[in-house]
């Protein structure tokens, strides 16, 4: 299972271990895979296993942090172990840089908050972070009013495009597609609800279990209420190889979530292959602008069901936003130009 920041992690790597001038390494969790393997120039190493007692993921951990003993140290999504990274980082004399996966680790409603001492923990964070990277304007904006960094730099996800797995183009089978996991700030019931006011019409809903905020038991009553649905199509997981393949055989890209860290990747790769995007409540901070993404829609899922209409049903319109969609990935997202600004801050950073 995987969710957006892991994706751009991986896109990272890749593309940074394409440039002799890196070696790059990846510590992932432990799954059962050898305890170190190669591919290409790219070495991944096997940590902890999530079911074993915290102590003994710990000694695990810093057994392989020590092992790799890199320059420089790179993580991306907030979680309780963060600020402990980052102060031994400070302690090894090695560079930390923590990289801003979504608003509510700005904004307060991150769950580590909710947790004694968890803003100080975030707050030390910060303070001890080599450099920090968030993803926009907002929250470089957030981040100056609550927090201290001097290192602090914005930089774009990359969304890279996509290479299909057969040479035919499909002819959509799907009016609208949810692409997400589960978690609440995402709000999947109202992609329901938004079925329910189509039941002409054909959804398909993307949402694996990987949640921090929603628990198995309601995942599980998610997933019975899709059952009742006939015009709803449920896939629990897709690799990540076979997403834009899935995409294209959507005509629309539905977002209902009321926050996020930017623009989802999952919205960006649909944008990437040409789908029109639908924003329930988020907002790309052009969306009163011709620069645009998608069709905004104030958090009204009538108004979102009327633009859906209206897309599937008005070609000229639907090709306008069509081209919008890839516009916008054209110009901010762009995996040559965000590539070379990660590693001209890198080669910079790493010296300093």
């Amino acid at each position: 299972m995987h969710g957006g920041a892991e994706v751009q992690m991986s896109i990272l790597a890749k593309h940074l271990s394409e440039n002799k001038l890196f070696d790059v390494n990846i510590i992932t969790a432990g799954y059962n895979q050898p305890a170190r393997e190669k591919f290409k120039n790219i070495t991944l190493w096997r940590s902890f296993n999530f079911k074993l007692f915290t102590l003994f993921k710990i000694f695990k951990f810093l057994y392989i942090f020590n092992k790799v003993n890199a320059d420089v140290y790179i993580q991306r999504t907030l979680s309780f172990y963060s600020f402990f990274l980052a102060r031994y980082c400070k302690i090894k004399k090695k560079k930390f840089i923590y990289m801003v996966a979504h608003d509510n680790e700005l904004n307060g409603k991150e769950m580590l908050y909710k947790y004694p001492f968890g803003s100080f923990l975030v707050k030390m964070l910060f303070k001890y972070a080599s450099a920090v990277i968030v993803q926009n304007q907002f929250q470089q904006d957030q981040f100056k009013k609550k927090y201290q960094n001097k290192n602090l730099f914005v930089l774009k996800k990359i969304v890279e495009l996509p290479e299909f797995h057969d040479g035919n183009l499909h002819q959509p089978i799907y009016d609208c597609v949810w692409l997400a996991r589960a978690e609440s700030w995402k709000q999947p019931e109202k992609f329901l609800k938004l079925a329910d006011l189509n039941p002409d019409k054909r959804f398909l809903m993307i949402c694996p279990c990987l949640s921090q905020s929603l628990s198995m038991k309601s995942y599980k009553n998610l997933v019975a209420q899709v059952n009742k649905r006939n015009n709803i199509t449920f896939l629990p997981h897709l690799p990540y190889r076979f997403v834009a393949d899935e995409l294209r055989k959507c005509k629309v890209y539905c977002s209902t979530s009321s926050s996020e860290g930017d623009l989802p990747m999952s919205l960006l790769e649909a944008a990437a292959v040409g789908l029109p995007v639908l924003l329930l409540s988020i907002n790309n901070y052009n969306a009163i602008t011709d620069d645009s993404i998608g069709i905004y829609c104030c958090d009204n899922i009538e108004k979102m069901n009327t633009w859906l209409n209206t897309l599937v049903t008005d070609e000229e319109l639907y090709n306008q936003y069509r081209t919008k969609a890839l516009n916008y990935i054209g110009k901010y997202h762009n995996r040559n130009d965000i590539i070379k600004q990660f590693e001209d801050f890198l080669s910079k950073f790493s010296t300093v």
